[in-house]
C-alpha cells in the first residue's frame, strides 16, 4: 500500500515512516504534521491508507477523517492516537475508518494492521475493542439535558463541526464576522472549554448536533 502519515508530532511520525519502509509490501507517499496540509496533498496524491491522529493543533481528526471520506472515498483510514475515549469510536465508525490502534501498540501490532487493512479488512487494537464493548454495556445518558444553546447557535456548531471556518460560516449563515464570534463565544462558555478543538470534542461526544 502506499501510505500517507499525519500526525503533528515530527519524531513520532518519521518513526512510524521509519518503520513502515522496512516493511516489503508498504512505501511512505509523504509525512504531514499539520492537519490542513492533508487535502490539499490528496488534491495531487492519493495514497492506499492515511494513517491519521486524531488531536491536532488545527484540526480535528474525526472532522479530518470525514471530509477525507467525503471526497476520496476510496482512501482507507487508520487511527492511530493516544485517545482510547469510547465516546469517540462511533462517530470514527460512521466516517468510515479501517481501523483505530493505540499509540503505545507495538511495532508488530502495526505492521499487523496494515496487512489486514491491506486485504480489504478492518483492524482495532484489543485495547480500543474492550473499551467500545463496555461502553455499550452502560444505560445511555443525557448529558446535555441542562444545556440551554439556541437553534441558531446549534446550526454554528454543526458548521465547525463540517469543517467550516468563520467565513464560510458568515456566508453560510448570511451572517456577520461578529456574531459568528458571539455565537461561538457562547458556545465555548456553555460548554465549559477553552478553545475550537475541546468544543468540537465535546459536541461529539455528547452528540449536541
Amino acid at each position: 500500500m502506499n501510505i500517507l502519515i499525519v500526525d503533528d508530532h515530527k519524531i513520532l511520525a518519521e518513526g512510524l515512516a521509519e518503520l513502515i519502509r522496512k516493511t516489503k509490501d508498504h512505501k511512505i507517499e509523504g509525512v504531514i504534521t499539520k492537519g490542513l496540509d492533508v487535502l490539499p496533498f490528496l488534491e495531487n496524491k492519493l495514497p492506499d491508507l492515511v494513517i491519521l491522529d486524531l488531536e491536532m493543533p488545527d484540526i480535528s481528526g474525526i472532522v479530518l477523517a470525514r471530509e477525507i471520506q467525503k471526497k476520496y472515498a476510496s482512501v482507507k483510514i487508520l487511527i492511530l492516537s493516544m485517545h482510547t475515549e469510547p465516546e469517540y469510536f462511533e462517530e470514527l465508525f460512521n466516517a468510515g475508518i479501517s481501523g483505530y490502534i493505540n499509540k503505545n501498540a507495538g511495532k508488530n501490532e502495526i505492521i499487523e494492521a496494515l496487512e489486514m487493512i491491506g486485504k480489504g479488512n478492518t483492524y482495532y487494537g484489543q485495547e480500543i475493542i474492550n473499551a467500545y464493548v463496555n461502553y455499550q454495556k452502560k444505560p445511555a445518558i443525557d448529558k446535555h439535558e441542562d444545556l440551554k444553546i439556541t437553534q441558531r447557535e446549534k446550526e454554528v456548531l454543526k458548521l465547525i463541526l463540517e469543517g467550516n471556518t468563520t467565513l464560510e460560516i458568515c456566508e453560510k449563515l448570511f451572517v456577520t464576522k461578529n456574531t459568528v464570534d458571539s455565537h461561538r463565544k457562547n458556545l465555548l462558555s456553555k460548554l465549559g472549554v477553552k478553545n475550537t478543538a475541546e468544543l468540537v470534542k465535546i459536541a461529539i461526544e455528547r452528540k449536541l448536533v
